[in-house]
């Protein structure tokens, strides 16, 4: 999976789950309501589309640009 297909399936599932129009990388879930529940929602999404997503690394990195970081980091330390 390439680190551009990983930010852009992250926005979509950020923008479908807290119903904003956009999401860049100072973006913050809390500051954009995001909260544990949402979390849950975007693991749920992300891992339907095959993204190493927990609800605690949304929690750790709040930011959207260190949440892409943290996911882009699992995928590239995955076992082939």
């Amino acid at each position: 999976m390439t680190q551009n297909r990983i930010r852009h399936e992250l926005q979509s599932i950020w923008i479908a789950v807290l119903g904003v129009p956009q999401v860049g990388g100072t973006d913050d879930f809390f500051d954009l309501g995001g909260d544990s529940l949402a979390a849950a929602r975007m693991t749920s999404l992300a891992q339907s589309a095959d993204i190493p997503l927990r609800a605690m690394d949304v929690l750790k990195n709040p930011r959207f640009a260190d949440l892409v970081t943290a996911v882009e980091g699992k995928v590239v330390d995955a076992p082939r």
